[in-house]
């Protein structure tokens, strides 16, 4: 009687503790299944005892009961697209030997060819002596938050570009305006040299004129002197003509650089130009003992031209040769025609020279080389500026060559005709 009684008991024990079993797992189960990560576990023999429908959709099909190549039956590769061979399964290899993995992202191909990229997180399950039952493997999908780490990398790189673009253009724009900056303190240096130089140079004639006038109108030298007075004369008349010719350069600059300035092209004959420009400085030549020369080819060709233009550029390179050339030295006036029916125009001295690095000042408006106020050279320093401004509008060319204590050459090259 008692041991029907203690078997009863036992069953109903038995049946309490199933029960609780039964239930313990039907939520151990929904629990797993209501999970929005893949989960799924193994037996020892890597068999599937169960998994989720988040699983079943991340390997793209459902295991068949006691399935032990669920998993091993797909291709796994690193992100790098280097190859996981089956049998070292690193989750595999991590339950075995009861170590996590952290970190491990990798691209499983499904059956039907579509890619997945996971990170995954087994866990050993191992009884209460320690032996290895199975294991709880829990994948997370991570291809969209690979896709949006992608996404986002592109986009970094694209800003990353438009920055470096930006800062280009910012760094353009700031050299522009270092330029712009150093173009207007260039200006304004020229403008302050351009009054000193004009300055200095209206003063000599203007002082002259006023002194020389003075003493005739006061008659100074007494009223008998009147051939002193004659020379005196002479000397305001030269200066006029000195000042007459600085106001001349600064409108004939202005003109070019406002672009006001006409050209009247036609058939110039050179002989006649070269003779009258020699005419018109042949006393300051004489002055300065210095002797003038012409080497023309004969006969010597015309060019189309601006007759005005031509002898003007011809006599400011002429006065500057002569200005420049120490007493008993030359100054020679060379015409060339040019294998393309072009000329070459030219006046060679056997002055002071210019230094190589001091050449393309030569015909800055304003400069010059020797720029003190207490300079040897008269002059504005826009003779040669006018000279490069008016070839130019002739569609031609200035070249300097020189040699300090040598002397120097400065060529006009005209276009051939039709050009």
């Amino acid at each position: 009687m008692v041991m029907d009684t203690l078997t009863t008991e036992f069953e109903f024990a038995q049946g309490t503790v199933e029960q609780a079993l039964d239930a313990s797992e039907r939520r151990y189960r929904e629990l797993v299944g209501a999970l929005p990560v893949a989960v799924y576990t193994t037996d020892a023999a890597g068999r599937v005892t169960l998994y989720n429908e988040a699983a079943a959709a991340l390997w793209g099909r459902r295991p068949v009961p006691g399935d032990d190549k669920w998993c091993g039956s797909w291709q796994l590769y690193w992100l790098d697209g280097t190859p996981l061979p089956h049998d070292q399964c690193p989750m595999a290899m991590a339950v075995r030997e009861n170590r996590p993995i952290r970190g491990m992202e990798a691209v499983a191909v499904r059956p039907d060819g579509s890619r997945v990229l996971f990170a995954p997180y087994p866990t050993p399950l191992r009884d209460e002596k320690g032996a290895l039952v199975g294991a709880v493997n829990v994948l997370v999908d991570i291809t969209a938050r690979k896709a949006a780490e992608e996404a986002l990398g592109v986009a970094n790189e694209m800003l990353e570009r438009r920055v470096a673009e930006r800062t280009q253009e910012l760094e353009a724009r700031n050299a522009e305006l270092q330029r712009a900056r150093a173009e207007a303190e260039a200006a304004n240096a020229a403008k302050s040299r351009f009054l000193a130089i004009m300055s200095h140079e209206l003063r000599t004639p203007l002082n002259a004129i006023i002194g020389f006038s003075e003493m005739i109108r006061d008659q100074a030298l007494g009223p008998d002197e009147s051939l002193k007075y004659s020379e005196f004369a002479g000397d305001i008349y030269q200066s006029g003509k000195h000042l007459l010719a600085l106001i001349n350069n600064i409108l004939d600059l202005t003109k070019v650089e406002s672009g006001n300035l006409t050209l009247v092209t036609e058939p110039v004959k050179i002989p006649e130009i070269v003779d009258e420009c020699r005419r018109m400085v042949a006393r300051r030549a004489a002055e300065g003992g210095i002797t003038l020369s012409g080497v023309l080819p004969d006969p010597c060709p015309s060019v189309m031209a601006d007759e005005r233009a031509t002898r003007q550029m011809l006599v400011n390179l002429l006065s500057n040769a002569i200005k420049f050339t120490p007493f008993g030295g030359s100054v020679v006036v060379r015409v060339r025609e040019r294998a393309d029916a072009g000329l070459d125009l030219s006046v060679t001295d056997t002055g002071i020279g210019i230094a190589p690095e001091d050449i393309t000042d030569v015909f800055v408006p304003f400069r010059q080389l020797d720029a003190g106020l207490d300079r040897r050279h008269g002059g504005t320093g826009l003779g040669l500026a006018i000279v490069k401004t008016l070839i130019e509008a002739h569609g031609g060319t200035v070249r300097v060559e020189s040699e300090v204590g040598t002397g120097t050459t400065v060529t006009l090259s005209f276009p051939p005709p039709g050009t």
